[in-house]
């Protein structure tokens, strides 16, 4: 509510009509499924975005969007729901595929075994992330790809995660990205932790102030800093 009452600055962003290597982009929805109908609806939310992003209608060789599947927590590895369940995944997204073109990817993990005896996805949400962000990285990730030519997302340059609720309209991956791209809102690295610098901007553009996340996925504590930041009229300069 509170940020309904700022007066914010828009942001500095390049335009984008199509992408390329050095604005590559994957959309994904990451999520824990329960049933081929949540299944289904994700495939049809993943095909919505896509059409958002007027993909289907012109193919986008660096315009991806991806399916992260979770299975749900459970007091075993392996639950006998587990494959019917990966395979609706993996025929609605091949449906979309053969329909629409080869851009869109499945992924899941197994479980592992937490502390309290659960067996459940590494740090859930958060930690499938981070293991998408490994794989795209050319590292070792727990992470299996089910549909589609996965080589073919090394290297890419953005991840858009959306929630499961989330509906995009359309062209915002190409303005979220124009902002993400603008040389004013790279944001500027510490390499003695890997966290994340957001520097702050006075009218002029000069430096005024700083924070930064506790590691180079945003914590949730960073939001409430950037209200703050407008709230005193400040910009902030990494998106």
């Amino acid at each position: 509510v509170f940020s309904r009452f700022l007066k914010t600055e828009k942001l500095w962003r390049i335009k984008i009509n199509s992408f390329s290597q050095d604005t590559s982009t994957l959309v994904v929805y990451p999520a824990v499924v329960h049933s081929v109908a949540e299944v289904e609806e994700l495939s049809e939310r993943l095909c919505r975005a896509a059409y958002a992003s007027y993909a289907p209608q012109k193919s986008e060789e660096h315009l991806s969007f991806a399916l992260l599947l979770d299975l749900r927590e459970s007091k075993r590895k392996t639950q006998g729901e587990d494959a019917v369940l990966l395979h609706a995944a993996e025929n609605a997204i091949a449906r979309l595929n053969e329909k629409h073109g080869n851009f869109f990817y499945l992924f899941t993990r197994d479980r592992t075994r937490s502390s309290d005896g659960v067996f459940r996805g590494w740090e859930k949400k958060r930690g499938a992330i981070l293991s998408l962000v490994a794989f795209l990285r050319g590292r070792e990730s727990e992470l299996r790809p089910l549909v589609g030519d996965a080589k073919r997302l090394l290297g890419t340059r953005y991840v858009l995660t959306l929630d499961a609720d989330t509906v995009l309209t359309p062209r915002a991956v190409h303005e979220l990205v124009g902002v993400m791209a603008h040389p004013l809102n790279s944001p500027v690295l510490s390499y003695r932790n890997g966290a994340v610098r957001v520097e702050l901007l006075d009218a002029n553009g000069n430096v005024i102030g700083a924070t930064e996340t506790e590691s180079a996925v945003a914590s949730w504590a960073i939001n409430t800093d950037i209200v703050y930041m407008h709230s005193q009229g400040l910009t902030v300069r990494s998106h």
